[in-house]
């Protein structure tokens, strides 16, 4: 699971993310792709625009699933960012090279919005096992 967030106020706010790295990635432009794994944020890179951090969220993806023959699952889930949900889905379908069973494209409830802000896009995929 990847995600990114529009500004870096909300996870400030939410407490995982320093007042100053906050500041100075809004100043700049840059938005962190943070993975979820056992439960636990993990900081990937910053990319500097929405744009490129789509864009390297669906090269990360792409790269991790090539061993897979298929993805059972693909979800993206925004937060009031459609249309970067809907670039990313472009993007993943140009660079997945395996078939996906499911692509669906949800909103995110308000109770994580809460902790990451409007213009939050996450992609999480299911692989089917390649054994």
């Amino acid at each position: 699971m990847l995600f990114t967030v529009d500004n870096l106020y909300w996870l400030k706010r939410a407490g995982k993310a320093n007042i100053f790295s906050a500041f100075i990635s809004n100043s700049l432009d840059y938005k962190p792709i943070v993975s979820l794994k056992d439960g636990k944020l993990y900081p990937n890179e910053k990319r500097k625009g929405i744009t490129s951090a789509l864009d390297e969220i669906a090269n990360i993806t792409a790269t991790a699933l090539e061993e897979y023959k298929k993805i059972t699952h693909l979800w993206i889930a925004h937060a009031d960012a459609k249309d970067n949900a809907l670039y990313l889905e472009s993007r993943v379908k140009e660079t997945m090279r395996t078939e996906v069973e499911d692509f669906q494209i949800t909103e995110i409830g308000p109770t994580i919005s809460a902790h990451t802000g409007p213009g939050a896009v996450c992609l999480a995929a299911i692989p089917e096992d390649p054994y």
